[in-house]
Protein backbone atom coordinates (compact mmCIF):
# COMPACT_ATOMS: atom_id res chain seq x y z
CA UNK A 1 0.00 0.00 0.00
CA UNK A 2 1.33 3.38 -0.80
CA UNK A 3 1.84 6.05 1.70
CA UNK A 4 -0.19 9.20 2.50
CA UNK A 5 3.07 11.45 1.08
CA UNK A 6 3.58 9.38 -2.19
CA UNK A 7 -0.23 9.36 -2.45
CA UNK A 8 0.02 12.78 -1.98
CA UNK A 9 2.99 14.36 -4.00
CA UNK A 10 0.98 11.65 -6.52
CA UNK A 11 -2.31 13.71 -7.07
CA UNK A 12 -0.73 16.99 -6.38
CA UNK A 13 2.00 16.98 -8.57
CA UNK A 14 5.82 16.42 -6.23
CA UNK A 15 5.82 20.54 -6.73
CA UNK A 16 2.44 21.63 -5.91
CA UNK A 17 2.93 19.72 -2.36
CA UNK A 18 6.23 20.97 -1.57
CA UNK A 19 4.88 24.52 -2.96
CA UNK A 20 1.66 24.19 -0.65
CA UNK A 21 3.37 22.62 2.41
CA UNK A 22 5.17 26.84 2.71
CA UNK A 23 1.92 28.36 1.20
CA UNK A 24 -1.01 27.06 1.64
CA UNK A 25 -0.56 23.99 4.58
CA UNK A 26 -4.60 23.85 5.81
CA UNK A 27 -4.52 22.60 1.97
CA UNK A 28 -1.65 19.60 2.68
CA UNK A 29 -3.33 18.81 5.45
CA UNK A 30 -6.31 18.19 3.89
CA UNK A 31 -5.16 16.39 0.95
CA UNK A 32 -3.43 14.28 3.71
CA UNK A 33 -6.82 13.46 5.30
CA UNK A 34 -8.13 12.87 2.48
CA UNK A 35 -5.02 10.12 1.58
CA UNK A 36 -5.88 8.71 4.85
CA UNK A 37 -9.16 7.50 4.72
CA UNK A 38 -8.52 6.27 1.34
CA UNK A 39 -5.84 4.26 2.59
CA UNK A 40 -8.13 3.35 5.61
CA UNK A 41 -10.69 2.04 3.23
CA UNK A 42 -8.89 0.67 1.17
CA UNK A 43 -7.17 -1.54 4.41
CA UNK A 44 -10.65 -2.66 5.45
CA UNK A 45 -11.11 -4.02 2.01
CA UNK A 46 -8.09 -6.12 2.13
CA UNK A 47 -8.73 -7.06 5.65
CA UNK A 48 -11.82 -8.82 4.10
CA UNK A 49 -10.34 -10.36 1.44
CA UNK A 50 -8.00 -12.32 3.93
CA UNK A 51 -4.82 -9.90 4.49
CA UNK A 52 -2.07 -11.57 6.38
CA UNK A 53 0.88 -9.09 5.74
CA UNK A 54 0.39 -4.81 4.68
CA UNK A 55 3.53 -3.39 3.86
CA UNK A 56 3.47 0.64 3.61
CA UNK A 57 5.54 1.91 0.99
CA UNK A 58 6.16 6.10 1.25
CA UNK A 59 8.85 7.34 -0.65
CA UNK A 60 10.54 10.26 1.27
CA UNK A 61 13.76 10.29 0.38
CA UNK A 62 16.41 10.53 -2.47
CA UNK A 63 20.06 9.21 -2.57
CA UNK A 64 21.44 12.32 -1.06
CA UNK A 65 18.99 12.76 1.87
CA UNK A 66 14.89 13.31 2.78
CA UNK A 67 12.95 15.18 0.00
CA UNK A 68 11.15 17.04 2.95
CA UNK A 69 13.05 18.76 6.08
CA UNK A 70 12.67 16.96 9.58
CA UNK A 71 9.50 19.54 10.85
CA UNK A 72 7.70 19.28 7.56
CA UNK A 73 7.90 15.44 8.12
CA UNK A 74 6.39 15.69 11.44
CA UNK A 75 3.75 17.99 10.45
CA UNK A 76 2.58 16.49 7.09
CA UNK A 77 3.41 12.76 6.90
CA UNK A 78 3.76 11.32 10.65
Amino acid sequence: MRGIFVRSWRLLGMTNLMMNMVSNPAFVHAAAQMMLEYNLAQLDLLLEAGLDVLVIEDDIASTSGPLISPDHFKTFVN
